[in-house]
């Protein structure tokens, strides 16, 4: 991969400077100048790279993309080849290791904002997209080795994302109590396996 241009460079380290405006103060109340402020530049300079708020929560939409697929369809799990290690896979969508990518707070407070603006809805579909279409990577994988006998792959990678989705922001209610957190995440990785054929081969 080549080396970043600068223009890329600065654009990150804005768009990594917005992100933790938007932890401290939250996303919606996060600004150029604030990004300014913490950057200890001007919002002149700024607003050269990124002319509006919008544009910078597209960019934070692209790097949260970008943090997630490296999680999903990371190098340790793209080139499964036994059942123990699906299941190692399935368990970790279910696990914290999000938290490492993205702050709870940043997200839903994005989430938040698909419902009010069109153009952040699309961005966001595309995200939504992109991560099911890792899944689906995943166990089309799988799929091809024989560790599976699903063939309807794209549907299985939907309903499971959605299982996802959906037990991250439950378990989020959790992270205080780790028996409890334990215990719910299991169910979920239980029902999540449950949508798998698994060849008897393996």
């Amino acid at each position: 991969m080549g080396r970043l241009s600068l223009v890329d460079e600065r654009q990150e380290e804005i768009t990594l400077a917005f992100y933790e405006v938007a932890k401290e103060v939250g996303l919606e109340n996060a600004s150029i100048a604030k990004v300014a402020d913490k950057m200890k530049i001007s919002k002149g300079l700024v607003m050269h790279y990124f002319d509006t708020k919008e544009s910078l929560i597209f960019a934070l939409n692209d790097h949260i993309l970008k943090s997630y697929l490296n999680f999903v369809v990371s190098e340790k799990y793209i080139n499964i080849s036994t059942r123990e290690e699906l299941e190692s896979y399935i368990s970790s969508l279910f696990s914290r290791e999000w938290n490492y990518y993205i702050d709870d707070g940043v997200f839903y407070s994005f989430y938040a904002m698909i419902y009010q603006n069109e153009k952040i809805r699309q961005n966001y579909k595309g995200f939504l997209e992109a991560i099911r279409n890792g899944i689906n990577t995943i166990l089309i994988n799988c799929y091809n080795k024989g560790i599976i006998l699903n063939s309807d792959i794209p549907k299985i990678s939907n309903i499971l994302y959605a299982l996802i989705d959906g037990a991250y922001f439950q378990l989020g209610a959790q992270i205080n109590n780790e028996d409890n957190y334990k215990n719910e995440s299991q169910l979920f990785i239980d029902h999540a396996l449950g949508l798998l054929n698994f060849s008897k081969l393996n």
